[in-house]
């Protein structure tokens, strides 16, 4: 299944992230085979959203993203309801481009935990209103 939403890899854009939400995440096993399908220089442009209501699920995904080196925001909340309790980016998502030791100061980083802002919020829920790589 991740092979066939990525296999029109060479139509995007070269300079630009890709946006992939999963609403309906688990410990994030189809956001891991869909960084396994994808060449090494589109996975560096990933930028995951992944949601789920059960929370233990999303402590899985989190881990898996990032030992997997895979940039997500992982969020606990119900994609149905648009109820939102807590979200994480890792480390990965957070600054990719800072040092190890730097990261942990980034403005997002002081926000771990925080349910997401309405601005965020917003996004996901345009994002699976368009489709556009909604796992």
């Amino acid at each position: 299944m991740a092979q066939m939403t990525m296999s029109d890899m060479e139509s995007l854009p070269a300079d630009q992230l890709i946006n992939v939400c999963e609403p309906a995440c688990g410990a994030g096993a189809m956001i891991l085979s869909v960084a396994q399908v994808c060449p090494p220089a589109v996975r560096r442009r990933l930028r995951v959203t992944a949601i789920d209501i059960n929370r233990t699920a999303c402590d899985m995904a989190f881990l898996n993203t990032t030992l997997w080196g895979i940039p997500t925001r992982v969020i606990h909340g119900n994609t149905l309801s648009g109820e939102y309790w807590a979200a994480w980016s890792n480390i990965h998502y957070l600054a990719p481009w800072l040092p190890l030791a730097l990261r942990p100061q980034a403005p997002e980083a002081m926000a771990q935990g925080q349910p997401p802002t309405p601005v965020e919020v917003e996004r996901i829920q345009v994002s699976l209103g368009q489709q556009e790589f909604a796992l």
